[in-house]
């Protein structure tokens, strides 16, 4: 069984990049429809996460691990992260 406070922290984690990506976004001028960890599915433990960010008729999709989203934002992932969701979100411009 998953420790509860680490499954509390994947989730806060997921709920902090989705608002990093917005912040990119805005930053970039860019207008988000939608931002979705793992098509729409629980968070849950698993190897690796994805995210689609879509904007307009332009989609963009992420693969994270697990641990970078339990550990965000703060952890020596964190930049790896960003650097990551900068990606792609200027792959939607």
């Amino acid at each position: 069984m998953e420790n509860n406070e680490y499954h509390s922290q994947r989730v806060q984690g997921a709920r902090e990049i989705i608002g990093k990506a917005k912040n990119f976004a805005k930053e970039k001028g860019l207008s988000m429809d939608s931002c979705v960890w793992d098509e729409g599915q629980e968070i849950v433990e698993r190897l690796m996460h994805t995210l689609t960010i879509t904007s307009g008729t332009k989609l963009s999709r992420g693969k994270f691990p697990d641990k970078w989203l339990a550990d965000y934002p703060g952890k020596a992932d964190s930049e790896k992260t960003d650097a990551l969701l900068m990606q792609m979100i200027t792959g939607l411009v």
